[in-house]
C-alpha cells in the first residue's frame, strides 16, 4: 500500500519539508512533492531513518522495548456461586433408604 510523505511528515510531527529534503539525502527518487507516494517498504526505511536523526535515543528504545508493566485498575470484585455441594444440600436433603423388613430380605435371598 502506498504512502505519502505527508502522512509521514504527520506521523513524526514534523513538516513534509523536512522529509522531502531528507529523502533527498538518502536518494528516494520518487519523493517530490508532499502527495508524492512511496512503497511500504522506502515509506518504513525514510520514516526510521528520520526518526533516529530526530530522536536518537527513543529511537533505539523503540527498536527495543521494555517489559511492560500490568495497568493497575484498581479493586477488583469476584463474585462467588454456588457449588455443587451447596446446591445439592439447599434443594433436598438426601434421604435414607428405610431397612428392608425381614420378609423383603428373605425374598429377595
Amino acid at each position: 500500500m502506498p504512502v505519502r510523505i505527508y502522512d509521514i511528515a504527520k506521523r513524526l510531527g514534523i513538516k513534509s519539508k523536512d522529509v522531502l529534503e531528507k529523502a533527498k539525502e538518502l536518494g528516494v527518487k520518487n519523493a517530490r512533492v508532499a502527495s508524492s507516494s512511496l512503497d511500504k517498504i522506502t515509506a518504513e526505511y525514510l520514516e526510521e531513518e528520520i526518526a533516529k536523526q530526530l530522536k536518537p535515543a527513543e529511537a533505539v528504545e523503540a527498536e527495543n522495548p521494555k517489559e511492560e508493566k500490568p495497568i493497575d485498575t484498581g479493586p477488583v470484585l469476584i463474585v462467588a456461586s454456588e457449588t455443587e455441594e451447596e446446591a445439592a444440600t439447599e434443594e433436598e436433603p438426601a434421604t435414607e433408604e428405610e431397612p428392608a423388613t425381614e420378609e423383603e430380605a428373605a425374598s429377595e435371598e
